[in-house]
């Protein structure tokens, strides 16, 4: 159905949940791989700073 004015069809609805999964996987891992970053840099600190350690047990 075209409204007027208009020269395309309405969306598909499979693409349309294609598009969202799509969406929702690419963003996902994008913040897996962020958090995993920067609970390594995190982790790390001690090792390679160990008087930040120290400063934060006290």
């Amino acid at each position: 159905m075209f409204r007027e004015g208009l020269m395309y069809p309405p969306p598909d609805p499979h693409m349309q949940l294609w598009d969202e999964y799509k969406y929702r996987h690419d963003h996902i891992w994008q913040k897996l791989f962020q958090i995993t970053i920067a609970v390594v840099l995190l982790g790390s600190v001690p090792y390679l700073k160990p008087e930040i350690a120290q400063v934060l047990r006290g």
